[in-house]
């Protein structure tokens, strides 16, 4: 897997277009997060209106088949909180106790 600072372009025949403003991705526009066998996570970066997308491309024998979804995160985030891993029970509790006490928020 390549991150950080290394700028690994990859191919995106699947995702050809921005959802946001439809222009095309062009040949290298995907960065990738990570690889298994079949899959590709993948991030895009518009270079016509810079909204970002997180992208899963699938690959079986029956074809490509692919979905994302708009993002806030950049590359560097993405990676960051991939390597993270998923949010635990206590994590969220404390999230929770917080808005609660410091943004009066009734949830």
């Amino acid at each position: 897997m390549a991150h950080g600072n290394q700028k690994p372009r990859y191919s995106v025949d699947v995702l050809q277009m921005c959802p946001v403003c439809r222009a095309p991705y062009g040949e290298q526009a995907g960065r990738l997060l990570e690889a298994n066998v079949g899959a590709r996570f993948l991030h895009l970066t518009c270079a016509t209106c810079s909204h970002m997308v997180l992208a899963c491309v699938l690959e079986t024998a029956a074809g490509k088949s692919s979905f994302g979804m708009l993002t806030d995160l950049s590359f560097d985030d993405a990676v960051r909180i991939r390597k993270k891993g998923p949010l635990q029970a206590d994590e969220i509790l404390a999230l929770h106790d917080y808005l609660t006490k410091h943004h009066h928020i009734d949830l």
